[in-house]
């Protein structure tokens, strides 16, 4: 009898190897699934290589976007430098409208950039989507065209933001 019982442990063996296979002989291979809720790191790499356009003169961000924006959609905020929505929504609202933040279609600023502070998803009325996103006293903006544009904020930075030296700031000029 001894024999048969080394047999059932063989058996055994063999039917809890064949049933794993068996489980597993119906999936395919999965890929490993990451969420990361901030943004890409660093300037887009098409507003980096965009070429040179018809209308490469500086302008302003408010004279960029007139009238044209119907919804700016906050993806992403640095909760350690806002602290709410709030605070956010007035920050983006103040600088699209500040007639001192310059816009360029070129990048006029030699540091790099690591994540943004804030990264917004824009509706034009046309209903085409622009990108913004901020990194302190330098932006980025895809307008509804699909074209980019660098925007210099020093002053409204360091006028609104929570990290800004207020000593630094010029002296906002009278409405004309």
């Amino acid at each position: 009898m001894k024999p048969f019982r080394h047999l059932a442990t063989v058996t055994g063996l063999i039917v809890c190897l064949a049933t794993a296979l068996l489980a597993t002989a119906g999936d395919e291979p999965r890929p490993k699934i990451v969420f990361d809720n901030t943004p890409e790191s660093g300037v887009p790499r098409e507003a980096r290589n965009q070429a040179p356009g018809e209308n490469d003169r500086p302008t302003t961000v408010p004279k960029l976007l007139g009238d044209s924006l119907t919804t700016v959609h906050v993806h992403y905020f640095d909760t350690k430098t806002w602290k709410n929505q709030q605070q956010v929504s007035q920050y983006i609202a103040g600088l699209i409208a500040d007639p001192d933040t310059g816009a360029y279609t070129r990048q006029g600023w030699s540091q790099t950039v690591a994540v943004p502070e804030i990264e917004c998803l824009l509706t034009f009325k046309d209903r085409t989507e622009g990108r913004l996103l901020l990194w302190r006293t330098v932006g980025c903006l895809r307008d509804g065209n699909g074209n980019w544009w660098f925007i210099s904020a020093v002053d409204y930075f360091h006028r609104k933001h929570p990290l800004g030296d207020r000593t630094w700031v010029h002296p906002v000029k009278p409405s004309e």
